[in-house]
């Protein structure tokens, strides 16, 4: 596996634990959900695994403890404003599954406007809060992960060495906040997924009252970065907390790209490449020595880009060295079309030999672990040449396939190698985009495309 794992990871697509529905948040009424809000036979110890009496459970998988007041209850799939937090992921309030870890999703009795969804799932060895924060300011999270707008105001994110939280405003729904902290209890092999959508603005501090006062959780410290005041403060206000989360500021900023887009506040027709490269040129990245030219600070290989390509600022590193794991990384979008990504890096692997390297980038769990598609995504092309390895895959388990090119170059014959991957959306590729790819970008005296052509690949993607 590539030192570069723990960057690869940042770069996920999509995580299969949502917090929230895919449905129309501007369909939901909360007045509706009130009205259907009942009791419901699900809601008994013998079809809910993990529920030892009413207000009381205890993890099947993991022996998490979580009790609650009368202030909540067990969610009623025929709500509105849980099915929508479900979002047709779960059959029952109550699940408990090998793949899936144990979940338990609860509404609040007082307004009824107010879902809670609890996830407990075993640790991953390179996750923590660190990388989940990463992953929490990547536009791609709010669509797939909290299932609101990538144009939704992100009012805080933030972590310390237990958590990572992200507070959200939602872009197509105002009222419609959503909070979720990602806890890793210490000593335990397990982490958790608190969050919930609030959804009437006058019943936000009375839920986060039921919340602190009616809900324990096991190795949870609720509100631990931000207490409820802090919370209401940053959505009356959402300025209140910038200086306090840089990586809020990105995240807000970032537009529809897979991974990264260009800011809000921007006007395409007025910016230029020009005017892009001259602010980046101007900004410290380790390596960037002008204009479109870097060279690895730890390696010394060079990679170049023409006006083609900008470096995807919206990133809270969009050129970084790691010198603990030895690798460097630049972070490139396509200057056109904003909604295409390549990521570079340059590292050592045991063996630059394009064969060994090839075996590495298709073995049975690279997709999940390293490239965060699913698991089951399609391998269309894999060859080498003389000095490079590369792929082609295609995760079509989203409404819009997600298609991934990787070549790896072996820069000399100790194991120095240079990854360059691209994403995009498939609908976003064209002749015009793999062409810039193949002839705008350089990697150390190589072409960013070599092993496949621009056919071959447009071919393979070809009805897709």
């Amino acid at each position: 596996m590539s030192t570069s794992s723990l960057s690869r990871l940042l770069i996920v697509v999509v995580l299969f634990f949502g917090m929230c529905g895919a449905a129309v948040a501007g369909q939901i009424d909360p007045d509706d959900a009130k009205d259907s809000q009942e009791s419901d036979d699900a809601g008994t110890p013998e079809a809910s695994p993990g529920l030892v009496a009413e207000g009381e459970y205890v993890s099947p998988q993991f022996g998490a403890e979580i009790t609650w007041t009368d202030a909540w209850d067990l969610g009623d799939l025929d709500n509105p404003l849980v099915e929508f937090a479900i979002g047709g992921n779960f059959d029952a309030a109550i699940t408990s599954d090998p793949a899936d870890g144990d979940v338990l999703w609860l509404m609040d009795t007082a307004s009824e406007s107010a879902v809670l969804g609890i996830f407990i799932a075993p640790t991953e060895g390179t996750l923590n809060p660190a990388t989940m924060i990463q992953i929490m300011g990547q536009p791609d999270f709010l669509e797939e992960n909290l299932f609101v707008s990538r144009e939704s105001d992100t009012l805080l994110l933030d972590e310390t060495e237990t958590t990572a939280a992200i507070l959200v405003r939602d872009a197509d729904t105002p009222e419609h906040i959503v909070y979720l902290e990602v806890v890793f209890p210490e000593g335990e092999d397990y982490y958790l997924w608190v969050g919930f959508d609030l959804w009437e603005p006058d019943a936000y501090e009375g839920v986060f009252e039921d919340v602190t006062d009616g809900i324990e959780i096991s190795g949870v410290d609720m509100f631990s970065i931000a207490s409820p005041d802090e919370l209401l403060e940053l959505i009356d206000d959402p300025d209140a907390g910038n200086d306090a989360s840089p990586e809020a500021d990105a995240t807000e900023e970032a537009e529809d790209t897979p991974e990264a887009d260009a800011t809000e506040e921007s006007d395409p027709a007025e910016e230029t490449p020009e005017a892009d490269a001259t602010e980046e040129s101007s900004t410290d990245f380790p390596g960037l020595i002008a204009e479109g030219e870097y060279e690895s600070p730890q390696h010394g290989a060079g990679i170049t880009w023409t006006d083609a390509w900008v470096i995807d600022e919206t990133r809270d590193e969009p050129i970084g060295s790691d010198e603990q794991d030895g690798f460097d990384w630049v972070f490139l979008t396509n200057a056109q079309t904003e909604r295409t990504v390549v990521y570079a890096t340059v590292e050592e692997l045991a063996s630059s030999d394009p064969d060994d390297i090839l075996t590495q980038i298709t073995a049975d769990g690279y997709n999940e672990d390293i490239f965060g598609i699913d698991p089951d995504s399609e391998l269309l092309l894999s060859d080498t040449s003389a000095d490079s390895a590369a792929i082609l895959i295609v995760d079509d388990s989203g409404s819009d396939p997600l298609v991934i090119l990787m070549e790896v170059h072996a820069l000399n014959d100790d194991g120095l190698v240079a990854f360059v991957e691209f994403r995009a959306y498939a609908s976003d590729i064209d002749e015009d985009v793999l062409t810039a790819l193949e002839q705008e970008l350089d990697v150390d005296g190589r072409p960013g495309l070599t092993v496949f052509t621009v056919d071959e690949i447009l071919t393979e993607l070809d009805g897709i």
